[in-house]
């Protein structure tokens, strides 16, 4: 779910709507990075949703919500 390109562009939307600026192409590795996290994390993170009533789960919208999340505890000052 997470490995596509489709997803990596979006990650790549979501870190320029909060960063607003233009990435230089070594500051464009923070996508990678998400899509990194998001692709390793998947295997446990689709047990727990699993779990939860259908109404309750998460998905790709609500990765996507946690790009400002993780880059305001990283990488914005």
């Amino acid at each position: 779910m997470f490995e596509t390109t489709q997803f990596r562009d979006q990650i790549a939307e979501a870190v320029g709507r909060e960063t607003r600026t233009p990435l230089t192409h070594y500051e464009t590795r923070i996508i990678d990075y998400l899509q990194d996290l998001a692709v390793g994390n998947e295997p446990v993170l689709m047990e727990r949703e699993l779990t939860k009533a259908a109404g309750a789960r998460r998905g790709t919208r609500d990765a996507l919500v946690s790009v400002s999340s993780v880059l305001s505890e990283k990488y914005i000052e």
